[in-house]
C-alpha cells in the first residue's frame, strides 16, 4: 500500500486532509496539469460513448414506454431530451475538443461535473415533470438506475473528491425533491404503507450511495496525489542522475585507479538497493537507518554524546566529564559555542580586499615596514593568480608578515575580536623567521601562498556567509603555521632515520604535529600571544580548530578526509549551522590551499615545480649518503629526473583533482577549475588511444542507459490504475538507476558491472 511507504509517510503534511489540496500552489498546479494529461484521452472516449449509449437507451425507452396510450407526448419527450440532455452534453465535449490544452486542463473537473449532472439528475429526475401521473418516480427500479449512472461516470471521468462531494450533494437534493413530489402526487390517488416504505427505502439508498461514492472518491484521489508526489520525487532523482552522466565519462577518462573507499562502496550498494522496484517499505526504513549510521564520521565508536544529549543514557556531571575526556573524545568546545553572553556569532564580516586600507603605518620599531610598492602589489590579493614571486622580491624576507597583516589587521578582523595588533605582528614575524629560508619549497613563501589561497577559497560563492570571524582567524593562523620549522624532508624520512620528532609523535603525522606544537610554543610567549584577549572557551575552540586544520594537511589523511567530505555532501550538508560540517569543510579548504599549485597559471606553477623538485633531490641526496632507499622522485640521477611529468601527473590525478572535484560538487570553482584543467591537459593527457576507446564505450553505455531509462520513465509515468511494470522492465529500470547512482560514488566500480546492463534491443541475461 502506498500509505505504508516510507517516502509517502513523509509527504502527508504536504496537503490538506479535508480538501486534499496541496499546500504548495506549484504542486497543485503541476498535479492538475498532470492529472488532465493522463486522463484526457479516456475522458474523451468515455463521454462520447456515454452519449451514444444514452441515445440508444432513450430510443428503446421511447418505443416501449411512450405512445399514444401514454400520457407523455413522445414529441415533447424527444424535444426535452435533445434540448436539455444531448445539446448540453455535446457542448461540453466540444469545449474539451476545441479549446486550448491549458484551458482544458484547468476546467476539466468542472466540465466532468456538468456532464454527469446532465446525464444523471437532469436526464433521469427532471423527466418526472413530463411523465404521466401514474408514474411513480420513487419506484424500486429507478433508484439503482440513478446511482449506476452516477457511479459509472464518476469513475470513468475520474471526478475529483471535491467535485464528487458536490455531485453527491446535488444528486441527493434533486432526487429527494423529485421523489417527494412524486410521493405527494401519488397520495392524492392512492395511499398505503407500502408506498411510504418504497419512498423511504429509495431515498435512504440514494443517500447511502452518495456517501459511499464520496468516500471512495476521497480514497482514490488521495492515493493518486500520493502517487504524484512519488513520481515527482523519482523524476527529480532521474534528472540528478542524468546530470551526473557527463561526469561519469570524464571520471572514466581521467581516473584509472579505483580510489573509492569501502565506506563509499557500502553507501553505494545501499543506494542501489533503494532503487530496486521490489524493495518493501520495511526494507527502505532499514536501509535508511544503515545510511544514517554510515554517514556518522566516527564509525568505530558508539555515538555516546548523542545518547547522553537525548537522554537515552543518564549520567551525572562527573561521569560525563570522565566519559568524554577519557573514553569518547568526540564532544569538544566548538567555535559555535565560543561566543560570550554578548550575543550569537556573526557571519564573516572580513572586508573585501578592495575595501581595505591602501596603506598602513609602520608597526613597531622597524619590524614590519610597508612601502607603496608593496601596498600596490597587495591590492592584487583578490586575484587567484596573485603574482607571488614578484611580490616576494618586493617584500624580501617579510612576505608572510605583510600579507598576514594585510588580511588580518587591515581588514579589521583583529579589531572586531579586540585582539592585540602589536602581539600579532610579533607572532607572525617569529613564525616567518622559523621557516628555513634555505629550503627551496617549504619556506615562508609557501606559507604565504597557502594563506593567500585559503583567503580566496573561503570567499567562493557558497562560502560567503559560512564562516565567523573566529573561523577566519583560525584558518589564516593555521595556514601561516602549517609548515613551520619544516626540515625539508618528509615524514617517511624522519621515521626511517628515527628522528626525535618521529619518536615523540609515534610516527603519526610527525611533521604536522611538530609544525603545530612548535608554533604554539611561539604563540604562548607573552609578547606573541595575540589570542590572550579571548576567553577560555574561545581560545580552546580556536586552538582545537587550528590543530585540526594543520593535521589535515598530512597527505596520509588525504583519502580518509576526502571520503568523509564526499559522504557528508551526499547527505544533509549544512556548514553554516552545523559545526561538524563546518570543521570538515575548513579542513578541505586548507588541504586545497596547500596543494593549489597545479590550479595556478603555468608560469607560477612551473616555478613551484622547480622548487619542489629541488627539495626532493636534496632529500634524495641525504638518503643516498645514509644508505637509505631513495624515495620516489628524489633521485636526481634517475632517467628523466628533470622531467616533472610523472610526479605531477600522479600528484594531480590522485591528490589535487579528486580534492577539487569534491569541492566543486558543493560550490563553483571558476578560475580555479580553468587552471586545474590546463594543468591536467599538460601533464595527464598522455595516452590518447585508451581514452578514445573509453569514450566510445561510454558513448555506447550512455545510449543504452538513455533507452533503458526512457522505457522506465514511460512505464512509471503511467496511471496508477494501470497494470504494474513488467518484470523485465522493472529489472532493466532498477539496474539502470542503480548503475547511474553508482557513477556518483564509484566510476571504476560502475565500469566493472557495465556488461550487466542489457541492451534494449538484445536479450536480457538470465540472472542479474
Amino acid at each position: 500500500m502506498i500509505e505504508d511507504d516510507a517516502f509517502i509517510e513523509s509527504s502527508f503534511e504536504m496537503y490538506s486532509n479535508w480538501t486534499l489540496i496541496f499546500n504548495d500552489l506549484d504542486n497543485e498546479m503541476h498535479y492538475t496539469s498532470s492529472f488532465a494529461n493522463r486522463k484526457l484521452h479516456n475522458w474523451k472516449v468515455s463521454t462520447i460513448c456515454g452519449i451514444l449509449i444514452l441515445a440508444i437507451c432513450e430510443t428503446v425507452v421511447q418505443l416501449q414506454w411512450f405512445g399514444p396510450e401514454r400520457a407523455a407526448d413522445p414529441l415533447v419527450m424527444a424535444l426535452f431530451l435533445v434540448l436539455c440532455v444531448f445539446v448540453p452534453l455535446l457542448a461540453i465535449v466540444g469545449l474539451v475538443l476545441f479549446q486550448p490544452t491549458h484551458w482544458t486542463n484547468r476546467h476539466l473537473q468542472r466540465l466532468s461535473l456538468a456532464y454527469i449532472l446532465v446525464i444523471g439528475p437532469v436526464s433521469v429526475c427532471l423527466r418526472y415533470f413530463l411523465l404521466a401521473e401514474t408514474f411513480l418516480y420513487y419506484d424500486v427500479a429507478i433508484a439503482p438506475y440513478f446511482m449506476v449512472i452516477i457511479f459509472s461516470f464518476t469513475f470513468l471521468l475520474s471526478l475529483g473528491f471535491l467535485h464528487t462531494m458536490a455531485l453527491s450533494t446535488i444528486a441527493v437534493i434533486i432526487w429527494t425533491v423529485t421523489a417527494a413530489l412524486s410521493y405527494a402526487r401519488s397520495t392524492q390517488t392512492i395511499y398505503s404503507v407500502p408506498e411510504l416504505s418504497r419512498f423511504v427505502v429509495s431515498t435512504v439508498s440514494i443517500l447511502i450511495g452518495a456517501i459511499l461514492l464520496t468516500c471512495v472518491a476521497y480514497v482514490h484521489e488521495r492515493n493518486d496525489r500520493l502517487q504524484f508526489l512519488r513520481d515527482k520525487h523519482y523524476h527529480i532523482t532521474n534528472e540528478k542522475l542524468y546530470s551526473q552522466l557527463k561526469g561519469l565519462e570524464s571520471a572514466f577518462v581521467s581516473r584509472i585507479v579505483d580510489l573509492e573507499s569501502p565506506l563509499e562502496k557500502a553507501i553505494l550498494y545501499a543506494k542501489m538497493l533503494l532503487s530496486s522496484p521490489s524493495v518493501t517499505a520495511e526494507q527502505i526504513q532499514i536501509v535508511n537507518m544503515i545510511l544514517t549510521c554510515l554517514n556518522n564520521p566516527n564509525l568505530m565508536a558508539p555515538d555516546l554524546y548523542q545518547q547522553v544529549r537525548q537522554g537515552q543514557v543518564v549520567i551525572d556531571t562527573e561521569q560525563e566529564k570522565w566519559l568524554f575526556n577519557e573514553l569518547a573524545k568526540k564532544h569538544r568546545v566548538s567555535l559555535m559555542d565560543t561566543q560570550s553572553s554578548q550575543g550569537e556569532p556573526s557571519p564573516v564580516s572580513v572586508k573585501p580586499v578592495t575595501e581595505m586600507a591602501e596603506s598602513v603605518e609602520t608597526i613597531g620599531p622597524d619590524r614590519l615596514s610597508r612601502t607603496p610598492e608593496i601596498d600596490k602589489m597587495l591590492e592584487q590579493v583578490k586575484d587567484f593568480n596573485f603574482p607571488i614571486f614578484d611580490y616576494a622580491k618586493l617584500a624580501q624576507d617579510n612576505a608572510l608578515g605583510h600579507l598576514a597583516y594585510y588580511l588580518m589587521v587591515s581588514s579589521g578582523l583583529l579589531d572586531r575580536l579586540s585582539l592585540s595588533t602589536e602581539k600579532f605582528v610579533s607572532f607572525v614575524m617569529h613564525i616567518e623567521k622559523g621557516y628555513d629560508a634555505s629550503l627551496s619549497f617549504h619556506n615562508s613563501l609557501h606559507a604565504t601562498d597557502v594563506i593567500h589561497a585559503i583567503h580566496f577559497l573561503m570567499r567562493l560563492e557558497r562560502f560567503e556567509n559560512t564562516f565567523s570571524d573566529l573561523d577566519v582567524l583560525s584558518m589564516y593562523t593555521a595556514a601561516a603555521i602549517h609548515d613551520y620549522d619544516h626540515p625539508g624532508v618528509n615524514n617517511n624520512f624522519l621515521i626511517a632515520t628515527q628522528d626525535p620528532r618521529a619518536m615523540l609523535y609515534n610516527d603519526k603525522s610527525v611533521l604536522e604535529n611538530h609544525h603545530c606544537a612548535s608554533a604554539f610554543k611561539v604563540l604562548i610567549k607573552p609578547e606573541n600571544n595575540f589570542l590572550d584577549k579571548l576567553d577560555k572557551k574561545q581560545y580552546k575552540a580556536v586552538r582545537a580548530t587550528i590543530v585540526d586544520l594543520v593535521l589535515a594537511t598530512d597527505l596520509a589523511q588525504h583519502f580518509s578526509l576526502l571520503t568523509a567530505f564526499k559522504t557528508k555532501i551526499a547527505g544533509q550538508f549544512d556548514p553554516t549551522n552545523n559545526q561538524e560540517d563546518k570543521n570538515i569543510l575548513m579542513q578541505m579548504l586548507i588541504k586545497a590551499a596547500d596543494v593549489s599549485n597545479p590550479t595556478k597559471q603555468w608560469p607560477i606553477y612551473e616555478e613551484w615545480i622547480k622548487r619542489i623538485t629541488q627539495e626532493f633531490f636534496s632529500q634524495g641526496d641525504k638518503e643516498r649518503e645514509l644508505g637509505l632507499p631513495i624515495s620516489p622522485f628524489c633521485n636526481r640521477d634517475a632517467p628523466n629526473a628533470s622531467d616533472p611529468t610523472s610526479s605531477q601527473k600522479g600528484f594531480i590525478e590522485f591528490i589535487v583533482a579528486p580534492l577539487y572535484d569534491a569541492l566543486e560538487t558543493y560550490t563553483p570553482l571558476g578560475v580555479i577549475r580553468t587552471g586545474l584543467n590546463q594543468s591536467k591537459y599538460r601533464f595527464c593527457a598522455l595516452v590518447e588511444e585508451p581514452k578514445k576507446k573509453t569514450r566510445q564505450r561510454i558513448g555506447s553505455l550512455s545510449l543504452r542507459l538513455d533507452n533503458v531509462d526512457r522505457q522506465s520513465l514511460e512505464l512509471h509515468s503511467a496511471s496508477p490504475l494501470q497494470s504494474p511494470l513488467p518484470q523485465k522492465s522493472k529489472r532493466r529500470s532498477s539496474l539502470a538507476a542503480g548503475f547511474k547512482s553508482m557513477s556518483l560514488f564509484s566510476p571504476t566500480l560502475a565500469q566493472s558491472i557495465e556488461n550487466e546492463i542489457p541492451s534494449v534491443e538484445g536479450s536480457e541475461p538470465e540472472t542479474q
